[in-house]
């Protein structure tokens, strides 16, 4: 198994996103945070500067095709929380053998994620990056559902995609439990171009040219056509933010 799949982003020249951290930082009450929005608008680098801030733990796991099978995902999983909280998460109960797919085993998933998280007294975050490699599983989204509305208040889950993920979760919607953040959230005001490119980048621009830069291609895609790297080009990590 390939463990940068656990490894969140440490990107280098990265503008501190204030307002966003603050708006997630609000959402301390929600069981689950969606970020979904286009490849290079920054989900993973906000969300990795989000964990960062935070006084609590957090497992990183970074979703691939291989989680399409319910069996590795939740040996994985283990692997992460163990790995990340090996205080929280001493021992892991074997997977559940699934043989008539997520729905047919849902019993038996129900009980390991029980056993899996009982012991959890401490809060901690749980951050899935890429989920749109992975949208299309049927038995990963039911897994999902069962793991946001099945973990202990403790466990709070931030779900990172480039599309909007279909996911049965009315019943924590109903509580209020879930928060988003889109594209059109995590595009930058022109002041923020104005400090991305004068103060990371070395290449000021006036407010017209900033304002100019966001109507257009947006600080995003031109710094993208300029060769700077992105923040999973700079780690060895699979997909991109």
């Amino acid at each position: 198994m390939n463990r940068s799949k656990f490894l969140a982003p440490q990107p280098t020249n990265v503008l501190a996103r204030e307002r966003l951290i603050n708006r997630l930082g609000a959402w301390d009450d929600k069981k689950l945070v969606i970020i979904h929005a286009q490849a290079g608008q920054g989900k993973s680098t906000l969300a990795a500067g989000f964990a960062a801030s935070l006084p609590l733990p957090t497992v990183w796991y970074t979703m691939d095709a291989g989680d399409d099978d319910p069996a590795v995902f939740l040996s994985c999983l283990a692997q992460a929380l163990q790995s990340a909280l090996p205080e929280h998460f001493p021992k892991c109960p074997p997977p559940p053998r699934i043989r008539y797919g997520a729905s047919g085993s849902e019993p038996a998933i129900t009980r390991w994620i029980g056993q899996m998280f009982g012991g959890l007294n401490s809060s901690c975050l749980i951050v899935f990056d890429d989920y749109h490699v992975t949208a299309a599983s049927s038995a990963l989204r039911s897994i999902l559902k069962t793991l946001f509305e099945g973990t202990p208040a403790a466990a709070r889950f931030m779900l990172l995609s480039r599309t909007r993920p279909e996911l049965d979760i009315a019943k924590l919607r109903s509580r209020r439990s879930v928060a988003e953040l889109r594209g059109s959230d995590l595009k930058f005001s022109d002041q923020e171009a104005q400090e991305l490119f004068g103060g990371i980048f070395g290449m000021p621009l006036a407010e017209a040219e900033a304002a100019a830069v966001n109507r257009t291609a947006g600080p995003e895609r031109l710094l993208q056509r300029l060769g700077v790297p992105s923040a999973h080009d700079r780690l060895p990590v699979p997909g991109q933010a």
